[in-house]
């Protein structure tokens, strides 16, 4: 047998015109393919049966599991790794937002499944995985007349109304999306 599963059945002795069983099992994460002689198909049975003509040399093939990871990208990123991986095979896919947005977390059927862009997991079934991206958004501190308490610092970095900042109204506090003015 090839790798990936065990055989039972044909080491006996047979008389010419009796009937021999030989019996594939397949191991976890593998499939049978067939039995084969001389590379040629001779049964897809599990259980292959037959009459006994001469000497045989049967080989029962077997092929790893195979399953589908798809990944796909919500509006404002793109996502790589995607594809066909064999059974217990390590897969890594990752996401990249785009400009003005950050990731937000790797999800199958609505359920956040990992917070990382880079996310690796062992291959066990077909997945289908959305990777969701939010926009960046930043805090400005106003005073009681809606100007900026510190209006040329953002969470680090230099701003000005011109980079997109927008005032809020008198006396309020909000968040504010910084607009790309390329």
């Amino acid at each position: 047998a090839d790798e990936g599963g065990t055989v039972t059945g044909g080491a006996d002795n047979f008389y010419r015109g009796q009937s021999a069983t030989v019996t594939a099992a397949p191991e976890a994460g593998y499939n049978f393919v067939g039995w084969y002689e001389n590379d040629q198909l001779v049964s897809s049975d599990l259980a292959y049966t037959f009459k006994v003509t001469g000497n045989r040399d049967l080989v029962a093939k077997f092929t790893k599991n195979t399953y589908t990871v798809t990944v796909t990208p919500e509006a404002n990123g793109t996502v790589a790794g995607g594809g066909s991986y064999g059974e217990g095979a390590s897969a890594t896919v990752t996401a990249t937002a785009n400009t003005g947005y950050k990731f937000a977390g790797w999800y199958e059927n609505d359920a956040l499944v990992s917070a990382d862009a880079t996310y690796t997991f062992t291959v066990t079934a077909a997945r289908n995985l959305t990777a969701k991206f939010e926009k960046v958004t930043y805090s400005i501190a106003v005073d009681g007349q809606g100007n900026p308490l510190n209006p040329y610092f953002v969470n680090g970095n230099i701003w000005t109304e011109a980079d997109g900042a927008i005032k809020p109204a008198p006396g309020t506090s909000e968040n504010f999306l910084l607009f790309d003015n390329a």
